[in-house]
């Protein structure tokens, strides 16, 4: 792993979840290309699977400031939002991701149960 650039470090490490790894090396990306919105959206994963939900948030509603129309971001301020009992922000993000529909919602709705009890 010590040979491949810091963008794959970071898929690697967070593959084997080792969040702390993967931090490092998109925080390493990220300033390099700031706006970067799929680096924004992993380092929100990371901070809602390591219980950061603030911080979560904060680059989840940054991603969505960028792009209103990324998916990812809306349904990770989704996660964040169900996990602080914000009811209506939950449920407006729930209906920006159905409304956008890149990815299939039931595939999304399916997994939800798997980052609910992460």
């Amino acid at each position: 792993m010590i040979n491949l650039p810091f963008i794959e470090r970071a898929h690697e490490a967070f593959k084997v979840q080792d969040f702390e790894g993967a931090l490092k090396y998109y925080t390493i990306e990220l300033n390099k290309d700031k706006e970067n919105i799929t680096i924004m959206n992993n380092i929100g994963f990371i901070h809602y699977f390591t219980y950061h939900l603030k911080e979560a948030k904060e680059f989840f509603s940054r991603v969505v400031q960028i792009d209103e129309d990324d998916q990812i971001g809306w349904f990770g301020l989704f996660l964040v939002a169900r996990k602080q009992k914000d009811t209506n922000l939950e449920r407006m993000c729930l209906f920006k991701v159905y409304q956008i529909n890149d990815l299939p919602f039931d595939m999304l709705l399916e997994n939800i149960d798997s980052f609910l009890n992460n």
